[in-house]
């Protein structure tokens, strides 16, 4: 809000972001959400072989 040297009042539109969510909207998170967006396009979902995941994960991958 800003008042006007007239008496009038000048309210400014303004977009409030919750201090818990303030981490998304810093440069480095938005680069690597680019990032993300860009090898998802680049990469096509695919079925995982759950076995084969919990063995890579059981010899630390």
């Amino acid at each position: 809000m800003e008042v006007q040297a007239d008496g009038g009042i000048l309210l400014k539109p303004v977009r409030v972001i919750p201090e818990a969510d303030a981490w998304l909207y810093k440069p480095e998170m938005h680069r690597r959400l680019t990032q993300a967006a860009a090898w998802m396009a680049e990469h096509s979902p695919r079925e995982t072989d759950l076995e084969q995941l919990a063995a890579r994960v059981e010899d630390g991958e």
